[in-house]
């Protein structure tokens, strides 16, 4: 049975002078695609017309015209101007043409590499070849539309809501698109923890996602993520199954998507994640929202040479660099972790971005950079703000609640009471407050607000210390400030 090529392109010495001769002839044109213009995809004979033009427009900022090419490099291209409507029409003939002739190279080289048994520069030629395309954006303009600058930056930035209602307002709103988020802590501190954590609220909240694991199988990460779902410990999600399983069941009704996906430490690149991204949203048809990678040391880099990979600093910046650029090139957020170096296992109470392990090229690259305190036996976890691009919160730190039975973590109440006095926070109620052990159901009407509660607590001390007995100067100075404060707390309402 004959098999009919549908795809057969004619790049034969006609086409590739018409191409050229509406490049040349129209400078803007040229301008947008000489970054793919390289004289080797084209036959030898414009090979000196390309390369003459490049030096002429780099050396005078300027393209020279059609009878300077025709004098200096020999040959005599037709007048064909290209009208701005029919422009881009041309650009993605020349993109198709180049990327197509850098294909043909690819292959070309790759066979001596197979003839040299050298295997693994072959996919780079390749994927270097498929990138090249012409550049179509051509930046903001500024003054075209101001309204819409405004409001789009508002829509990447601090609306990225973590859950975690505290979190937000230290981030002045949350995280935001396309950027790349990472906690930092020490061994078995947390790391996995948090970004299971991120991803149950990121569902519940109706956000689509993936979870990439380099280290954890994908059912004990399946399961941990149950027991947070349902807020159930761990022990009794694998005791009570179906009940367990029931309680899931109805939280899909109305959350998210998110898939769990294992691939190999060391050898995982972020091109591999990019690529089972692809496919996921291709074959479910959801676009995705977020990924956590858990977690980033275990990651590499393509562009790591021989000498590169035993250079934490160096494959770090590449691969925190490579994540960023996947979150801006999928338009979505990227949550991983890392692990602290020997200073920050050490447990210094004063924490700096030194701790961070394989060196500060991961914080240079990130949005934001938190670093994790899990203090297990006081049932709580520590939020250490190290970096953040668009909030004042460095330096500051926040105390969550940490159940390290379902391993959720929550809003802590007494964290909601300080900053509910301190600050103008006001927690909505809409998601869980823990507190140690104990966690508070979401209200949103009834629920009484830590003023509220701290009001009633001052009145039954107030009440505790009035007695009909005469009361010496210590203890009409006490009731005097415990009213004064319930003053102003009655002002704050």
């Amino acid at each position: 049975m004959a098999i009919t090529n549908t795809d057969v392109k004619k790049y034969d010495i006609q086409y590739q002078l018409y191409l050229l001769s509406q490049i040349f002839s129209t400078p803007d044109l040229y301008v947008r695609c000489k970054n793919v213009l390289k004289p080797d995809y084209f036959d030898k004979e414009y090979q000196a017309s390309i390369q003459y033009v490049h030096d002429y427009s780099s050396k005078y900022n300027v393209t020279p015209t059609l009878n300077d090419i025709k004098h200096n490099a020999g040959f005599s291209f037709a007048e064909t101007p290209v009208q701005e409507l029919n422009q881009q029409a041309t650009l993605d003939s020349v993109g198709e043409f180049c990327r197509h002739k850098a294909l043909a190279l690819a292959i070309q080289e790759g066979m001596e590499l197979v003839n040299q048994k050298r295997y693994g520069g072959i996919e780079e030629l390749i994927r270097e070849a498929m990138l090249v395309t012409v550049q179509n954006d051509l930046g903001l303009d500024i003054y075209e539309n101001p309204e819409e600058v405004i409001s789009s930056l508002a829509n990447m930035q601090g609306t990225f809501k973590s859950g975690w209602e505290t979190l937000n307002y230290k981030l002045f709103g949350g995280f935001g698109r396309q950027e790349l988020e990472i906690f930092a802590a020490a061994s078995g501190g947390g790391k996995s923890v948090v970004l299971q954590n991120l991803a149950v609220n990121f569902s519940k909240a109706g956000l689509n996602g993936a979870y990439i694991s380099l280290e954890l199988a994908k059912e004990l990460v399946a399961v941990r993520i149950y027991g947070m779902l349902v807020n159930t410990a761990q022990g009794r999600v694998k005791v009570d199954i179906d009940e367990t399983a029931a309680k899931v069941k109805i939280e899909e009704k109305t959350n998210g998507k998110l898939r769990i996906h294992r691939l190999p430490e060391s050898v995982t690149t972020v091109n591999d994640i990019e690529s089972y991204i692809r496919e996921l949203q291709i074959k479910t048809g959801i676009k995705l929202d977020y990924v956590c990678v858990d977690y980033l040391d275990l990651l590499t880099s393509d562009r790591c040479g021989p000498n590169d990979k035993s250079n934490a600093f160096v494959k770090d910046k590449f691969v925190s660099e490579e994540l960023r650029a996947l979150a801006m090139k999928m338009d979505l957020t990227v949550f991983t972790a890392c692990q602290f170096n020997r200073s920050g296992v050490a447990g210094e109470d004063v924490k700096s971005q030194a701790q961070i392990a394989g060196g500060i090229s991961k914080i240079y690259t990130a949005d934001n950079v938190i670093y994790i305190d899990a203090r297990k036996e006081r049932r709580e976890m520590v939020f250490d703000f190290q970096k953040t691009r668009n909030s004042s919160a460095v330096g500051s730190r926040l105390v969550m609640s940490y159940d390290i039975d379902s391993l959720r973590v929550l809003d802590h109440a007494q964290t909601v009471q300080e900053m509910e006095i301190n600050t103008s926070f006001r927690h909505t109620h809409k998601v869980a407050i823990g507190n140690g052990n104990l966690v508070q159901t979401p209200t949103i009407n009834s629920a009484p607000t830590a003023l509220n509660r701290l009001q009633n607590t001052l009145s039954t001390v107030n009440q505790k210390t009035t007695t009909p007995e005469p009361q010496d100067i210590n203890t009409t100075k006490a009731d005097d400030k415990v009213s004064s404060m319930r003053n102003f707390l009655s002002g704050r309402m």
